[in-house]
């Protein structure tokens, strides 16, 4: 039996946006030029059959060509982004447990994914214990997991080189029950609860008790059409007010199955938005969903309208068409579009933004994936965003986003 494993990868990025964040709004600086350099070192040791320890170091310093007012270079702390113990059971419904420091994510990611939204994408674990059943003679895997999610990443753990970075705006604890069943041919049903208690750790952290419940199905309808549905209501107090909201998140895909690989598809995206007339708040929490889910220059449009909570989606109607296909066997192109809408108007009257407009924007984005072997991938990334009449002067200026990656894997 082995007893040991490790890897390690670097990710080199340089990205650049304008106006993404202010619209044309007045603000020490509109743009940003900056190579990011994320590295991360893994081991897992075996001490028994069954049993196994994780570890990983994650960390990403900064090269600042603009704004003028940031620090040229930022040399990064070393967080420990995962540090966990993993025990399996293999019997004939096998269960595994993993108590400590881990990533987790379900399905297409849309609101459990990401536990410390604060520092991008460099790290994105959870403080958990997460207890596991397959349950094969129905088909159905149960996920039960209860978290301790600390603002700080030296919780339990050291960090070489602190910069004092919270990770996330709230302490939280709470539950997550996940249920995915594949008793249906060619189709995938999930279930899952979630409750939740914030207290701030910071100025715009949240406070209260948050409850959800979500549901996804994925089918395949053909050899051509692909379905997937999912919804998710909330409810609880929020600071200090009553939440009620409601959230989907659909796609449709038609894929050619020919030489190409070429797909067409269709989304859809509801988010409620809070009611400025009403004493509840309505506006849809997204959870750990706060990632470039559909943009990467919106995470930052999104922020200003949310106390400064990066990808914050939250009050939105999305309807998106793209197309995608490999024009070379290690080549992916990827194109876009996105109508934006807004569920309600909170900020009606205040400076940048209109008294009645409800229209967003357009947003178009194209990427193009390349696999240069089995250990460098890379890609270009460019997206652009043009106000609709739910802004107002100044925010009605185009906004770009433009990135170049490279990442090695050994």
């Amino acid at each position: 039996m082995r007893w040991l494993s490790w890897g390690a990868d670097l990710r080199w990025r340089h990205e650049f946006y304008d106006y993404a964040a202010t619209l044309g709004a007045p603000a020490a600086s509109h743009e940003a030029n900056y190579q990011r350099y994320r590295a991360r070192f893994w081991a897992t040791w075996f001490p028994a059959e069954a049993l196994s320890l994780n570890t990983r170091l994650s960390s990403e310093s900064r090269l600042y060509f603009t704004p003028r007012t940031a620090k040229t270079i930022d040399l990064d702390e070393w967080v420990v982004d995962n540090l966990n113990l993993r025990w399996e059971c293999r019997a004939d419904n096998p269960m595994v447990l993993v108590l400590g420091r881990q990533d987790i994510q379900f399905g297409n990611r849309w609101l459990i994914r990401d536990g410390t939204t604060r520092d991008a994408s460099r790290t994105e674990y959870f403080e958990a214990a997460r207890l596991t059943l397959d349950w094969r003679k129905n088909r159905t895997v149960v996920d039960l997991i209860g978290f301790n999610l600390q603002a700080n990443p030296r919780f339990g753990v050291p960090v070489i080189n602190s910069h004092h970075r919270d990770l996330r705006e709230e302490d939280s604890r709470g539950l997550i029950l996940h249920l995915a069943n594949r008793s249906l041919a060619a189709t995938r049903l999930d279930g899952y609860f979630i409750c939740r208690h914030d207290r701030p750790a910071r100025a715009n952290g949240n406070q209260g008790d948050l409850f959800l419940w979500g549901g996804r199905m994925e089918r395949d309808l053909n050899r051509h059409w692909r379905l997937r549905l999912e919804g998710a209501w909330e409810a609880g107090r929020k600071n200090g007010r009553e939440l009620r909201a409601f959230g989907v998140n659909n796609l449709l895909v038609y894929q050619f199955n020919d030489a190409r690989q070429n797909e067409l598809r269709l989304a859809h995206e509801h988010l409620s938005g809070d009611d400025p007339n009403t004493p509840r708040d309505e506006g849809f929490d997204p959870f750990w969903g706060r990632r470039a889910t559909f943009s990467e220059l919106l995470v930052y449009t999104f922020a200003a309208e949310n106390r400064g909570r990066s990808a914050e989606w939250t009050n939105l109607e999305r309807l998106g068409a793209g197309w995608s296909f490999r024009p070379a066997p290690k080549l992916e192109w990827l194109l876009d579009y996105h109508a934006l809408f807004a569920r309600e108007n909170p900020l009606a009257g205040t400076p940048g933004y209109s008294a009645r407009g409800a229209f967003r924007g357009h947003l178009l984005a194209g990427v193009l994936k390349a696999s240069f072997s089995d250990h460098l991938t890379g890609h270009l990334w460019a997206e652009l965003f043009s106000p609709g009449d739910y802004y107002a002067p100044p925010k009605n200026r185009q906004a770009t986003f433009l990135r170049a990656q490279l990442q090695w894997v050994f």
